[in-house]
């Protein structure tokens, strides 16, 4: 009977030592299991944060600083002439002939070219080694007549063995197409050392700003002419870029 009784008072011990420690393990389990979700969590808030920025926002971000550091260098451009008219007892204020910050950034690496008119053009070189058709836009600042905007320019052509004559190229970005339609007339042509180069160099129009604004943001553009679509090319990013720049340029100096 005393037996019976004690290996029931065991059996209990065993029992309830058991569940204490299925208990602890359970909850062991579950702190263990938040932990790790809530390791995953940061990982991937980490993760989310590192992800580099669209061309888009990287685009507005640039403008936006290059803005502010334009306002802070006018300023401090406008109280230094103030200061300086101050201490000449006045007379009228002179205008700088230096560029901007921003702007200087900008055209460090392009082709400044003045006209007899006292204009200014600003282009990257073209590589007039490569056969194909290509696109070359540029910004002409009209600094011969006070009081005009800058305006954007792009020269589209085909070089080759011969001659193309052509009136569209195809603009194909992403999901997306768009059509550079070129005036009739306005097609030049030359020949030299063995090459002929067809071209248009045409005021950009508000449909043609649109597809170069779609070059400037896309990753991947393929550019074709059409009637001869075996005639295409897919741009560099480095052109890609100069599509870019000049836009950009082009924003600081038509205002």
């Amino acid at each position: 009977m005393v037996k019976n009784v004690l290996i029931g008072i065991v059996c209990m011990l065993l029992l309830v030592t058991a569940g204490s420690f299925a208990y602890v393990e359970y909850h062991n389990t579950k702190a263990h299991i938040r932990t790790e979700n809530e390791k995953h969590k940061a990982e991937e808030e980490e993760a989310r944060a590192q992800v580099p920025p669209t061309l888009r926002e990287q685009w507005k971000e640039q403008s936006r600083q290059r803005e502010k550091a334009r306002l802070e260098k006018e300023k401090k451009a406008r109280s230094a002439q103030n200061e300086q008219n101050d201490q000449n007892g006045g007379g009228q204020r002179k205008e700088s002939a230096e560029v901007s910050e921003d702007v200087a950034h900008l055209v460090s690496d392009m082709y400044v070219t003045p006209s007899p008119n006292g204009d200014i053009a600003y282009e990257y070189d073209s590589n007039e080694e490569e056969h194909g058709v290509f696109l070359r836009p540029y910004v002409v600042e009209h600094k011969g007549t006070p009081g005009a905007p800058a305006s954007l320019h792009l020269i589209a052509g085909y070089r080759g063995d011969s001659g193309l004559d052509f009136g569209k190229i195809a603009v194909k970005g992403g999901q997306s197409e768009k059509m550079l339609v070129f005036p009739l007339g306005a097609m030049k042509q030359e020949e030299k050392n063995g090459v002929t180069e067809s071209w248009y160099d045409v005021p950009v129009s508000a449909g043609m700003e649109d597809a170069m604004q779609e070059i400037a943001m896309a990753v991947n553009v393929k550019i074709e002419i059409v009637g001869h679509e075996q005639e295409n090319k897919i741009l560099s990013q480095t052109e890609i870029a100069h599509f870019r720049n000049i836009l950009l340029l082009y924003d600081k100096l038509k205002d």
